[in-house]
């Protein structure tokens, strides 16, 4: 594995406590949209919660649409403008301070955090240790396939092709009917995984991780 970077070893020493409330409030506002979009289907306003699509509040969103923008000037199905915003700011958050949506906002990466912490309470000191260096190096490199192929498929179909098998927005759309059985079970299994590698979803299949 890499060596993390001593700066945000400093980071984390002196303010241990900052990204995690950063991460528990953005877990709590696509929570809180989510479950909004959701009671608004059943005929109850809840005003005071956030609202806004997931697709609105992901970035990847504005990824997979940028061919179709480019080239049509239209945006892949159900993905909002939104998107495309976040995705600049991402990206240049990105090229000045590394992956800081990743780390500290993405609410995804922050669940997987949280099964770490139970994952490590119960392996100790074996956890993150039990897949060969080797193997972790080669499995890194799915997420770029990934990347290419969710690319390809959703500029070639026009469709947002990656919500099918996205354990993302399986996770917040669980009780909603509208989640593929595919994504339910990579959404398990990257439960699972998480108890025994930190962040493995962030790791070797998150095409915006990429």
């Amino acid at each position: 594995m890499q060596a993390e970077p001593a700066s945000r070893k400093i980071m984390k020493r002196r303010r241990p406590w900052i990204r995690g409330v950063v991460q528990g409030l953005f877990f709590a506002l696509v929570t809180g949209a989510m479950l909004r979009a959701y009671l608004a289907e059943q005929g109850l306003a809840v005003p005071w919660l956030p609202s806004g699509s997931l697709h609105a509040l992901c970035p990847f969103g504005g990824v997979v649409s940028l061919y179709s923008v480019l080239t049509t000037g239209t945006l892949v199905q159900k993905i909002h403008s939104s998107s495309l915003i976040l995705m600049f700011g991402s990206l240049g958050l990105a090229v000045l301070a590394g992956p800081v949506v990743c780390g500290w906002v993405c609410p995804f990466g922050t669940f997987q955090e949280w099964l770490a912490k139970l994952g490590r309470r119960l392996l100790g000191k074996r956890y993150g240790r039990i897949l060969p260096r080797g193997v972790d190096r080669w499995l890194r490199l799915l997420r770029y396939v990934l990347l290419a192929l969710v690319i390809y498929n959703t500029a070639a179909s026009a469709r947002l092709v990656f919500q099918t098998v996205d354990p993302y927005y399986a996770l917040f759309n669980f009780w909603t009917g509208e989640v593929a059985l595919a994504a339910y079970a990579i959404l398990g299994l990257t439960i699972l995984l998480s108890m025994v590698v930190e962040r493995p979803w962030c790791r070797y299949a998150c095409p915006y991780g990429a």
